[in-house]
């Protein structure tokens, strides 16, 4: 009697199958997708959080715009930062800045233009 594909890899430790995955996902995401979607075990095994701490995220942009890709893709960078993805917690922390730093020249551009309408007046 054959074994079929998915009993192979059910058959190997699951240590073994996180580590695979791990490499997977600190190369590609697109893979790990992939990987994902082609056995419910290996979608077991991708969902680890320490898979989600070596997930590269290069092709995914800092500021995502439409609101359903938002949302998918919000849920997955909120599970990399609560793995301690470093990557997820920079990016967050550059968006947070960014936009800090937007209110800030906003509000200082505000105060400007008080100074000089009440200067005029």
């Amino acid at each position: 009697m054959t074994m079929s594909k998915s009993n192979y890899i059910e058959s190997l430790p699951r240590e073994l199958l996180i580590d695979i995955v791990e490499r997977i996902a600190s190369y590609s995401l697109k893979d790990l997708m992939r990987v994902k979607l082609s056995s419910k075990v290996l979608n077991e095994v991708a969902n680890e959080p320490s898979v989600y701490q070596k997930v590269i995220l290069l092709s995914i942009p800092v500021f995502i715009w439409p609101c359903s890709v938002v949302r998918r893709c919000t849920s997955f960078l909120e599970m990399c930062r609560a793995s301690g993805n470093l990557e997820a917690l920079y990016r967050k922390g550059v968006v947070i800045f960014n936009i800090f730093r937007m209110y800030t020249r906003f509000y200082q551009c505000i105060l400007h233009f008080k100074c000089v309408i009440f200067s005029v007046v």
